[in-house]
């Protein structure tokens, strides 16, 4: 009987063993199980949190370049904006020039021609100043000096026939060319110079 007792008391033993292994193996599992699962989230977690991180900085990035960009308008704006005052000022200014201002712009601009060609002189309703053909060089004229009441012109300007309404300034036309010497032409075109440096200068 005692041989039976031990026998299957070793049985019991050995299943009690058994189960325990089974138990810690399946805790052991369990653990492992759970430790995975944990790393999971924190890795979720982490990569979340660099997202929004990625997120927020790009949204700044773009609010800061949002904020430039209006900035750089509004500067721009108001540099145009007074850029166009001076201008139209300067318009003004010219068309109500004296007889003596504009023979000396005239002069100028006579000045760089080819003396060797004939030109025709078209004046603007607004520079309706009276002229006067000679014969004489525009050296001689601008020697002279005189107190004319008229613009005298070299001997290699004539008078045009035509005059150019509602504006002021002058035309000069040789052989089918013309140079176009009005005021409002020549100031939208220094104008439109000054403000693409400026929008350069700006966005550099």
């Amino acid at each position: 009987m005692s041989d039976i007792h031990t026998f299957t008391q070793q049985i019991l033993n050995r299943k009690e063993q058994e189960c325990q292994k089974h138990k810690q193996q399946a805790e052991q599992h369990q653990k492992e199980r759970l430790a995975l699962a944990l790393d999971e989230i924190n890795q979720n977690e982490q990569l979340m949190c660099q997202k929004v991180a990625k997120d927020i900085h790009l949204q700044e990035t773009i609010t800061i370049q949002q904020l430039t960009n209006h900035k750089r308008n509004v500067v721009l704006q108001h540099k145009q904006d007074k850029l166009h005052a001076l201008f139209d000022k300067a318009a003004l200014r010219m068309k109500h020039w004296t007889k003596d201002e504009f023979s000396q712009f005239l002069y100028k601009v006579l000045h760089q021609l080819n003396n060797q060609k004939q030109y025709t002189l078209h004046l603007g309703e607004y520079t309706s100043f009276p002229l006067q053909e000679t014969d004489l060089s525009l050296e001689t004229i601008l020697m002279q000096q005189t107190q004319s009441p008229q613009i005298t012109l070299p001997n290699y300007v004539k008078i045009g026939k035509d005059m150019i309404a509602n504006e002021a300034g002058f035309i000069l036309e040789e052989n089918g060319v013309r140079y176009n010497y009005l005021f409002n032409a020549l100031i939208k075109e220094v104008k439109q110079d000054y403000i693409s440096a400026l929008l350069q200068q700006l966005t550099e």
